[in-house]
């Protein structure tokens, strides 16, 4: 048998995949790609939900409150996020894309401005990856902690980097083999993990694309440091990293 050690951290491509409201298909882009190609990214809690027929198609409208813009400028006290799909009497559209909003929840999204007739509106992102991050308490008097689209919750916000956890245990990625024998990475302090972080990222940095460009890092579930990112910090993250890639953007126009 080969015996493998794996480290304690796993680093995750930020690759998120979008679709334009124009294309039926996912096209892959960089974390950097969706924020620039976003025309708004928010903070808003949902309100409710209304499923209306559109030229052609079934759209959702997704109503949300308490807006805070992290880039761009919409209406200043509601929003109205359309996306393709939905119910309406015995119709149903779906799209694998779709991103799912739940009711009283607080998002984090982008949205791109409609064209055309739906140049008023605002459109998600089909996002077959991460570009939505959703806040929720994880115990009833505790505070809203943020989570990445597929429900993991951030334990860290670093320069170019986010650390999450992982929503699957060891033992179920890495079932008995008689193969090989993967060693169960120890839990550490959330210092060590940062440090491990830094040291992966920095030997990565000129691979990525583009370099330096933002990523995950991911633990498992054993090696939860029980550290959690809240709003705040994260939308402050957040708008320092368009800023970034606003400025990259016109000293790009500039050359």
């Amino acid at each position: 048998m080969r015996a493998c050690l794996w480290g304690g951290l796993t680093i995750l491509l930020l690759s998120l995949i979008y679709v334009a409201p124009c294309f039926g298909e996912c096209a892959r882009g960089s974390f950097e790609a969706d924020i620039e190609w976003a025309d708004l990214i928010f903070a808003g809690t949902l309100d409710r939900s209304e499923v209306v027929r559109g030229a052609g198609t079934i759209i959702t409208r997704h109503h949300f409150s308490q807006i805070h813009y992290i880039k761009g400028k919409g209406p200043k006290d509601a929003l109205v996020l359309a996306q393709v799909g939905g119910r309406l009497g015995n119709e149903e559209i779906t799209t694998d894309e779709a991103l799912d909003f739940r009711q009283g929840r607080r998002y984090v999204a982008f949205a791109h401005k409609g064209a055309g007739r739906d140049k008023a509106g605002y459109y998600a992102f089909n996002a077959c990856g991460v570009n939505l991050f959703e806040f929720w308490a994880e115990t009833e008097s505790g505070p809203l902690i943020v989570h990445v689209g597929n429900g993991s919750p951030l334990l860290a916000v670093r320069d170019r980097y986010l650390l999450l956890l992982r929503d699957e245990s060891w033992e179920s990625a890495h079932p008995p083999s008689g193969y090989a024998v993967f060693v169960r990475p120890p839990k550490r302090s959330l210092a060590e993990e940062v440090r491990s972080a830094d040291s992966t990222y920095a030997a990565d940095r000129e691979r990525l694309d583009p370099p330096g460009g933002i990523r995950l890092f991911a633990l498992w579930p054993h090696q939860d440091p029980e550290t959690r990112v809240t709003e705040g910090p994260f939308i402050d993250w957040l708008a320092r990293v368009c800023e970034r890639v606003a400025a990259a953007a016109d000293s790009g126009k500039a050359r």
